[in-house]
C-alpha cells in the first residue's frame, strides 16, 4: 500500500513511505543512541568519582602537615600577641583606675 505525499513537491515530502529495512535501521540507531548516551553518563561519572578520590587523597596527605603548622606557627603566635594584648589592657586599666582615683580627690574638698 502506497502512502501518498502531503506535498506536491516530491523532494519535499513530509511523510516518506519508510521501507522495513529502514524501519529496522531507526529501531537500532534509536538503542545505539541511548547505549552511547549511557556510556557517556557512565565515562562522566567515573571522571567525577576519580576527580573526587584524588581530591580526598590529597586532603588526607595535607590536613597533618596543616595541622602541624597551626600547632608549630599560628599557636604559639596567638598566645604571644594575646598575652602582649592582656599587658597592655591591664596597663591601660591600671592608668584608667589612677586617674578615676584623682579625679575624685579633685571633686572632694
Amino acid at each position: 500500500m502506497q502512502v501518498a505525499p502531503l506535498t506536491n513537491i516530491p523532494a519535499r515530502e513530509i511523510i516518506v513511505h519508510t521501507s522495513e529495512h529502514q524501519r529496522a535501521l531507526l529501531r537500532i540507531s534509536k538503542g545505539s543512541f541511548m547505549d552511547d548516551f549511557n556510556r557517556k553518563v557512565e565515562n562522566a561519572s567515573a571522571r567525577v568519582g576519580k576527580t573526587v578520590s584524588d581530591a580526598t587523597e590529597r586532603l588526607e596527605k595535607e590536613i597533618p602537615e596543616f595541622i602541624k603548622y597551626l600547632n608549630d606557627e599560628v599557636v604559639p603566635a596567638v598566645r604571644e600577641h594575646s598575652t602582649k594584648a592582656l599587658r597592655v589592657a591591664s596597663h591601660k586599666l591600671s592608668e584608667f583606675a589612677d586617674y578615676m582615683e584623682q579625679s575624685e580627690r579633685v571633686r572632694k574638698p
